[in-house]
């Protein structure tokens, strides 16, 4: 197999940056986020810059959105109870510290428009809501359901792997629906059939009308893609990102 060269590397002269929030707190469900970090190191290096903050707090993440150099992507991996509306973060102590998406919501709209990320990865349970609401950034990424390790993992392999290749071939800027297609694939590949019968993540492009449909938008092999806006019911998973 051949590896992409530092010589196509050097084209887009500055890497592209990815802010990492990894939350796992005390008392909280076990989550694969070592895992999860460790596939987006092997995959995305030397040609991302990963800004990694495991065990994010919110001062993290408010420090992390203020700092000049713009994110190309968030990507939150962590708890989140769709039935409660909070996403998890960690205190100090490492004990849970519940944040209400609205203020979340509120926090990413304060970005100023210069240093606004393309894209917002939420690799939690049932966060197809709360992504719903985030309309300064144009790809949204969210999951319908409670997320299975083997499909949250999969689709982090899939997804990065695609920027990955289209970074190598110099492409003008990323195409984010074919790197979640490449999710979705990779889905398909690794987890069992069980886990994607039904539809699993959910794209949003905030620059298409809601009642325009965008084909690939969901993960189901007999069913029609999902519209740019959806909602869910679910719940926090126990076992997953």
């Amino acid at each position: 197999r051949q590896t992409p060269s530092f010589r196509t590397f050097s084209f887009w002269m500055v890497q592209p940056r990815v802010l990492l929030l990894l939350c796992s707190p005390k008392g909280q469900p076990h989550l694969r986020l070592l895992d999860e970090l460790c596939d987006i190191q092997r995959i995305t290096r030397p040609f991302f810059f990963l800004d990694q903050q495991p065990g994010a707090t919110v001062t993290d993440l408010a420090s992390s959105l203020s700092v000049p150099e713009r994110p190309e992507v968030i990507h939150f991996g962590g708890h989140h109870f769709a039935s409660q509306g909070v996403i998890v973060f960690e205190e100090q102590d490492h004990k849970s510290r519940f944040v209400n998406t609205d203020v979340m919501v509120d926090l990413i709209a304060a970005i100023p428009a210069q240093n606004t990320p393309r894209a917002i990865f939420l690799n939690c349970c049932s966060s197809s809501t709360f992504a719903s609401k985030i309309a300064n950034i144009r790809y949204v990424i969210c999951s319908l359901v409670e997320l299975a390790d083997a499909c949250a993992l999969a689709f982090v392999k899939g997804f990065y792997s695609s920027l990955v290749q289209q970074f190598c071939a110099q492409a003008p800027e990323f195409d984010y629906p074919a790197a979640f297609r490449g999710g979705i694939n990779m889905i398909k590949l690794e987890a069992p059939r069980r886990l994607w019968e039904k539809p699993i993540y959910h794209f949003i492009d905030n620059k298409i009308p809601p009642e325009r449909p965008l084909a690939g938008t969901s993960l189901a092999p007999t069913t029609a893609p999902a519209t740019t806006t959806t909602t869910t019911t679910s719940s926090s998973s126990t076992t997953a990102t």
